[in-house]
């Protein structure tokens, strides 16, 4: 009995561990994006990792306001390296002209725009030129 309940724990400890310590460093990051100095609209971004992580992406919605989501419900993004890659986000989405020119330049790269997550990048402006 005692086995059995010492295997139960272990498994709910690794359970949680495991389960919470993927989140625990991750870097809430919400920022305006703009594109040769107008805001981006109606896009959808995905941070590719250069290393072994989980990407994460955001919604760009008016006025160039965004929020990097890790996966449903939770926030954030692990710092390092990124690309990121920028698309529509429906088939009835209309994007702005600064977002129509990003998803043109950036949806179907290879390397997509280099994006770089450190602990103090909290409120975020990005501002991408040309």
């Amino acid at each position: 009995m005692i086995k059995k309940n010492f295997i139960v724990l272990y498994v709910i400890g690794v359970i949680i561990l495991f389960g919470t310590g993927c989140q625990e460093n991750l870097v809430q990051i919400k920022g305006v994006c703009t594109y040769n100095d107008e805001p981006v609209e109606d896009v959808i971004v995905t941070f590719v990792p250069q290393e072994d992580k989980p990407s994460s992406s955001a919604l760009i919605q008016k006025e160039g306001k965004f929020l990097i989501v890790y996966k449903a419900g939770v926030n954030g993004i692990h710092t390092g390296q990124y690309s990121a890659f920028f698309d529509s986000p429906s088939l009835e989405s209309k994007p702005n002209k600064a977002g129509a020119a990003l998803i043109k330049k950036y949806a179907h790269t290879t390397t997509g725009l280099p994006f770089s997550v450190s602990k103090s990048s909290n409120n975020y402006r990005w501002d991408i030129t040309d």
